[in-house]
Parts: structure tokens; sequence; C-alpha cells
């Protein structure tokens, strides 16, 4: 055991490149993601169709269902029935589409 070559920079590495081939189709265009990168990304996406809780700077939280990425690369989420959503950014947005469309917090998944 102690002699095993310590492989965990190859992995390292992999996941490095697949993060860097993915980030450089999404952004490579000037029109967003190529045609069926956002489809193919949402198919393998884990968090897709999932109750989340997603904690947010400034103390708030959201609960509700992760239902797709945006084209930006945001996370999708229908907000739980009867979340307030006054004050929120993007609240006009939030009535037309009853989306939420989040860049940055920590998701987790619930049971």
């Amino acid at each position: 055991m102690g002699d095993s070559p310590d492989h965990s920079g190859d992995s390292t590495a992999a996941i490095l490149f697949d993060f860097e081939r993915w980030y450089s189709r999404w952004h490579g265009t000037p029109q967003g993601a190529p045609p069926g990168l956002r489809e193919e990304y949402s198919s393998l996406c884990a968090t897709i169709g999932r109750q989340v809780r997603v904690e947010l700077h400034g103390e708030r939280t959201l609960y509700g269902t992760a239902v797709g990425v945006g084209e930006s690369g945001q996370l999708l989420v229908r907000p739980a029935p009867g979340t307030d959503l006054a004050g929120w950014p993007g609240a006009d947005a939030l009535v037309e589409t009853g989306l939420v469309a989040l860049s940055a917090g920590d998701v987790i998944h619930l049971r």
C-alpha cells in the first residue's frame, strides 16, 4: 500500500480537462451555447427534476424544483408553492415565467 503510486493528479487533470472543454463550448460562441449543448448538459445534470434547497448570499434560501438550465448556464428553479418572491432580483421575469434563474448558490438535493 505504501509503495503504490499516487494517481490522484491524473483524476484531477481529467476533471479539469472536461470542465475546460464544456466551458469553452458553452462560452465559445457570441450567441451563447451552441445548438444542443444546453440539452446535452441538462440530460447529464443530476439536479434537474430534483427538489432542492438553494442557499443564497445574504441569508436567503429558496426551496423548489430544479427544472432546467438557462441560456447562460443558470440553474432554473420553480419555487415551492407559497414562496414570497417580493424583492427578488428580476421579480418581473419571475411573474412571467414562474422560474428563478440562479447563477450562484449552494444547491442541496432534498428527499
